[in-house]
């Protein structure tokens, strides 16, 4: 604990600094290079650094640590053995660090709305000058208050809190609850006669905190797709081509300014905020948040140093700069220099990130994908023995549907085998390659093996579902688990068979190989896998193609294909979220209703082991491909997420079923079995071997030593 609470405070102690530095770095900038067109919305990206910098402080003061226990989520300050703050103020400094998430995601919404205005040119952009400029600052200061005000005074210390976290905090952090001050939300504490009740005030707390988070997200969502279509008819209105470069880099920074804090914080924050509704552990998530939570601030600002050309180049010329007096320092004989002419060599910038050579990519990654798909039939083939031989007959058909789950992975995973895809977007695109000509394949069951691994996302989500639905009605006890036996379960095993199928024919029919497609990709295959196109065969969606006489248009036929997943993404998610609140409140209200510990306790491994099947897809597998999927319409390049992506998907089916192993204790506790077998029988080998004089071994007798 104490390791990592230096490492923790070291760290922010770098963001703070870093983030001062950053963000004083880019207010020079703005003010210094912005150009004129620009207007006012240099005052509102300054307002942002100035933001952030505040941000930074709060958190440098707080020193937050973060953690859920059972239906808790909280945010803990130590305040005896740091010496720097009263509990007052280490109150309140959580209350300002709070409010500063709201300052956070309301002036990038502001930003969205001065982007939309500015490139409507219907003059409304006099609603940012003079004293209007005051009311859109208010705007995100006024959401800060009402966040510092559900914070205090929802999430504040009680004593029913504080005994209910006291165990954990002690545990966790190695404090006492009477030597730190926290925020908190608790769903379901227990009272002073040890009873378990619904606090109504945590649930209008995190409704008030989604709330807040929901106006400004529409809003981005709203004024990003109308900014994108207006960015892109810039040129048929008649601008010029420096106004379109200077709004669609403007563009590409807000938008990444809006990813980081998503992807990085917010999405975290809500497995954090949500999961403890349903009582489910999330304790691997609080130390990294903690760290990010530190991090975002210095992060945040650097889209707009790296997309605005402005600010771009003028840190590129101080760095030349630099670079030309180091020259002339060390070779005061280069006579070009010593007259003052530029050295070429030296002052011609060339940046190159240093990347991972092709072959060593596609050796790393081949090498990753069947070692994964080893693991995937290891780890599925036993988890099929362990259902097989240690499910309780209490589980019933859900049995079959956790068999035929494993099967569809270990499928998933042979399927990522063969095809071993490299995945990848490029402005509007968003394709998947396969060498035909270095594996020795075949081009039409290549194709056939890129439908069948896009159908097994659609078998996969849809056989989640399916378990929720099922552990619905299992708890429900009203009678309608028949649906499930002899013929229905036929039925319920072929609608994810129906889901894949769809998936299968969107991507062979609508994403399927074309010329037009073909010329568009053609450059950026070559470039990042080094592969020609006659040697490969792809799936892929191209937004805003490119026709025979250079003309960019609408490809509406990519849109209903992606239009066709996102509906068969949906539909099971909208069944998870549904029956997943309905089986948690059936499995809390179980012994009410008489029901044995044991019937609960089992129903509640089941639960969970089912919300952890459904985390890790979505977290490390849905949302990177939904970023795949839906920047591309916007052309904002996620280039960099096309290699993790490439390496989790072949991972994902060995990882899956590990918690249903974890967390049902049938399973956890007969593989600790195995292994103690294992382990003694090795033991027992090698005294025999080593003490083979011993004349208790020789004669077949255990050795107690």
């Amino acid at each position: 604990m104490q390791t990592f609470s230096n490492v923790k405070t070291t760290i922010q102690i770098c963001s703070v600094v870093l983030t001062i530095f950053v963000n004083s770095i880019s207010i020079c900038l703005i003010i210094t290079k912005s150009p004129k067109i620009m207007g006012t919305y240099r005052h509102l990206m300054i307002y942002f650094c100035s933001c952030s910098i505040i941000f930074s402080l709060c958190d440098a003061v707080v020193q937050p640590n973060i953690q859920t226990y059972k239906s808790a989520f909280y945010m803990v300050v130590d305040v005896k053995n740091r010496h720097l703050i009263t509990p007052w103020i280490a109150e309140l400094f959580i209350e300002l660090l709070c409010g500063c998430i709201g300052v956070t995601v309301y002036t990038i919404a502001v930003h969205f709305i001065y982007r939309l205005l500015a490139l409507e040119r219907q003059g409304r952009l006099k609603y940012f000058n003079d004293q209007f400029l005051f009311v859109w600052f208010s705007i995100p200061f006024l959401a800060g208050v009402i966040w510092f005000a559900v914070t205090k005074f929802v999430f504040g210390m009680n004593p029913l809190t504080t005994n209910y976290i006291r165990n954990t905090v002690e545990e966790f952090f190695n404090l006492k609850m009477e030597d730190c001050v926290y925020g908190a939300a608790v769903f379901y504490p227990i009272d002073e006669n040890g009873q378990q009740f619904i606090s109504w005030k945590a649930f209008f707390g995190l409704a008030c905190y989604m709330t807040l988070l929901t106006i400004p997200f529409v809003t981005i969502l709203v004024c990003g797709v109308k900014s994108f279509k207006k960015v892109r008819s810039l040129l048929d209105h008649g601008e010029s081509e420096f106004a379109r470069n200077l709004q669609m880099q403007l563009y590409k920074a807000l938008i990444a300014q809006t990813v980081i804090p998503v992807f990085f914080f917010f999405i975290p924050f809500g497995f954090i905020f949500i999961l403890p509704i349903f009582e489910v552990d999330c304790h691997f998530l609080g130390a990294p948040i903690t760290l990010v939570f530190a991090m975002y601030p210095a992060i945040d600002p650097l889209p707009t140093l790296f997309f605005v050309d402005y600010y771009r180049n003028a840190i590129f010329e101080v760095f030349n700069v630099c670079k030309c007096k180091k020259a002339r320092i060390e070779g005061a004989s280069d006579e070009s220099v010593s007259r003052g002419y530029p050295n070429t060599s030296i002052t011609t910038p060339h940046f190159s990130a240093p990347v991972m050579h092709t072959v060593t990519f596609s050796n790393v990654k081949t090498t990753i994908q069947i070692c994964s798909v080893l693991l995937s039939i290891f780890v599925n083939s036993i988890s099929i023995c362990l259902i097989i031989t240690k499910s309780p007959k209490i589980m019933g058909t859900y049995r079959h549907l956790m068999i035929y789950f494993c099967c569809c992975a270990i499928i998933f995973s042979l399927c990522d085998a063969v095809v071993q895809p490299n995945i990848q977007t490029y402005k509007s695109a968003f394709f998947m390659v396969v060498d035909v000509k270095n594996r020795h394949l075949t081009p039409w069951i290549a194709e056939m093996f890129i439908g069948l691994l896009c159908g097994c996302y659609g078998v996969t989500v849809c056989s989640i579902a399916i378990h929720f639905i099922y552990r619905l009605l299992a708890l429900e006890r009203q009678g309608r688990l028949k649906y499930f036996n002899d013929q229905f379960l036929l039925i319920w095993f072929s609608i994810p068979l129906l889901a894949g199928a769809i998936w299968f024919a969107v991507t062979i029919f609508v994403f399927g190989m074309n010329p037009l497609t073909t010329n568009y990709i053609r450059n950026t295959v070559e470039e990042f896998f080094n592969l020609k196109m006659e040697d490969c065969v792809y799936g892929a969606a191209v937004f805003y193609p490119i026709d025979e006489n250079g003309h960019q248009f609408v490809s509406w036929k990519a849109f209903f294909g992606l239009a066709c997943y996102m509906t068969l993404l949906t539909i099971p998610f909208v069944t998870i979220l549904v029956c997943g609140v309905k089986s948690f409140k059936k499995v809390r209200s179980l012994l009410d209703h008489g029901e044995s510990e044991f019937a609960r306790n089992l129903q509640m491994q089941l639960y969970k082991a089912l919300i952890a099947q459904t985390v890790i897809p979505v977290f490390f597998f849905f949302i990177p491909f939904g970023f795949i999927f839906i920047l591309p319409i916007f052309e904002i390049d996620c280039q960099f997420l096309g290699a993790p992506i490439t390496l989790v998907i072949a991972m994902y089916p060995a990882i899956d079923p590990l918690p249903t192993l974890f967390f049902v204790d049938y399973y956890r506790i007969a593989i600790f079995g195995i292994r103690e077998k294992v382990f003694n029988v090795c033991r027992c080998k090698k005294a025999r071997i080593e003490g083979a004089s011993d004349e208790s071994v020789s004669r077949g007798y255990p050795n107690t030593v």
